[in-house]
C-alpha cells in the first residue's frame, strides 16, 4: 500500500473529468437498471432509515449475526470472536480479560475436488468428490485453524440508534456516480473504519485517506486492509470528517457502486438507498447467502488480476476501480445480448423465401 502524507488535506477536490457530461449521463442511465431494491437492501443487511428517528438505522433481525452481540456483565463485555467463534470478555478499557490465543482460518470456504480412498467392503468407493475447504490452507472445513493471533476480535458496528447520516435529494445538484471502498480494523468498539476511498465514474480519486478509529485498535487486519500501525501515526481524520466530505459529494440521487457495500456503509454510518452492488448484480450460482468474490469477478469478466497474494492487503483504489469497470462491462454485455436477441427474432420471423 502506498505511504500516506500525514499532513495533507484529506478532502481532495476532483479535477475536471476527461469524460463528457454525456458519458456520465449515459453511464448513470445504464446503472439505473441494476439499482438494488429496498427488499434486496434489507435482505443483505444494508442500514436503512427508521421513520421518525433522525440519525438512527435498523437492520433486520436475520442479519444480527453481523452485530456480534455484546452483553454487559460486571462492567465487562461478553463478546463472540468473529474468527474462531469463541466467547471472551473485554474490560471497560478494551483489554481482553483472560489471555487466550485465537486459532482460526482467514480464508473463505470454497468447494474443492479431493480424492478420497474408501473401503469397498463397507459399501464405499474410491474417487474424486466435492468437499468444502478453506482457501487459505486447503484444509477441509472443521479442521484446526492454520493461523494464530494473540487476541480475539469481534464484529460490532456500534449503536444503531444514533450517529448515522442520511443522504438527501437535491434539486440543484447534478447526477453523480461514485465507487466506494472501505478498509476496516478491529478495535475495542468492534469493527471500525480505517481507510476510505471514493472515486468517480472516470476512476478519478475524489477522496482517499486513512481514518483514526475511536476505539483502541486490537488488530489492524493488515492481511486484508493493508493498513499498519506505522501508517496510522499522526492520522487525525475522524469518522465525522469523512461523513462531512461524503455528503458534500453524494446526495440522494447519486448512485454508489461497490462490492458488498453493506459493511462499508455500516462502518461509515451512512444511509443511502441508490446502491449498485456487484455482489448482487453478479449473483452466486447457489444464491444467497453465497456471494462471488470481487477477485473472481475481475478475473472472469475483465481478465484482470486483483488482490494478488504477493501484495499485503487489498488496494481500495484498485477494488473501487474494478467495480466501476465491471458495471461498464455488464451494461455493454447486456445491451449486446439484447440486440442479438432482437436480431434473432427479426430473422426468424422472415418468410422462408426471403431467407434463401
Amino acid at each position: 500500500m502506498d505511504k500516506y502524507d500525514k499532513d495533507r488535506d484529506f478532502m481532495r477536490s476532483s479535477t475536471e473529468s476527461k469524460s463528457t457530461k454525456n458519458d456520465l449521463a449515459e453511464y448513470y442511465e445504464g446503472l439505473k437498471n441494476y439499482i438494488a431494491n429496498i427488499d434486496s437492501l434489507r435482505r443483505n443487511a444494508y442500514p436503512l432509515p427508521v421513520p421518525g428517528k433522525t440519525g438512527a438505522t435498523s437492520i433486520p433481525s436475520v442479519q444480527e449475526k453481523y452485530l456480534a452481540p455484546v452483553i454487559q456483565r460486571n462492567g465487562d463485555r461478553l463478546c463472540k470472536c468473529n474468527r474462531c467463534e469463541k466467547t471472551f470478555y473485554l474490560s471497560k478499557d478494551g483489554m481482553q480479560v483472560h489471555e487466550d490465543q485465537c486459532v482460526f482460518h482467514y480464508g473463505r470456504i470454497i468447494t474443492k475436488r479431493v480424492f478420497i480412498l474408501r473401503f469397498k467392503y463397507f459399501g464405499g468407493w474410491n474417487g474424486y468428490f466435492n468437499e468444502r475447504a478453506y482457501s487459505c490452507c486447503g484444509q477441509l472445513v472443521g479442521r484446526t485453524g492454520c493461523t494464530t493471533y494473540k487476541n480475539h476480535v469481534f464484529r460490532y458496528y456500534g449503536d444503531m440508534s444514533s450517529g448515522y447520516v442520511t443522504t438527501a435529494s437535491s434539486i440543484t445538484a447534478g447526477i453523480g456516480v461514485y465507487a466506494l471502498d472501505c478498509e476496516m480494523c478491529y478495535t475495542s468498539n468492534g469493527m471500525e473504519l480505517c481507510r476510505i476511498t471514493l472515486i468517480d465514474h472516470n476512476i478519478k480519486i475524489i477522496c482517499d485517506t486513512l481514518v483514526k478509529p475511536s476505539g483502541r485498535v486490537i488488530d489492524y487486519n493488515t492481511r486484508f486492509s493493508g493498513v499498519t500501525e506505522s501508517d496510522m501515526e499522526g492520522i487525525n481524520v475522524t469518522l465525522r470528517d469523512v461523513q462531512a466530505t461524503l455528503l458534500s459529494y453524494i446526495n440522494g440521487d447519486t448512485i454508489l457502486v461497490g462490492h458488498g457495500l453493506e459493511h462499508d456503509l455500516l462502518v461509515l454510518k451512512l444511509i443511502h438507498e441508490k446502491i449498485v452492488d456487484t455482489a448482487l448484480v453478479f449473483p452466486h450460482r447457489r444464491g444467497l447467502p453465497y456471494k462471488r468474490s470481487l477477485k473472481n469477478l475481475a478475473r472472469d469478466h475483465l481478465g484482470r488480476t486483483i488482490q494478488s497474494s504477493d501484495k499485503i492487503g487489498h488496494d481500495s483504489i484498485e477494488d473501487a476501480a474494478t467495480c466501476i469497470d465491471l458495471m461498464k462491462w455488464k451494461i455493454k454485455n447486456d445491451e449486446w445480448k439484447k440486440q442479438l436477441t432482437l436480431l434473432k427474432n427479426l430473422y426468424f420471423r422472415k418468410p422462408i423465401n426471403e431467407m434463401l
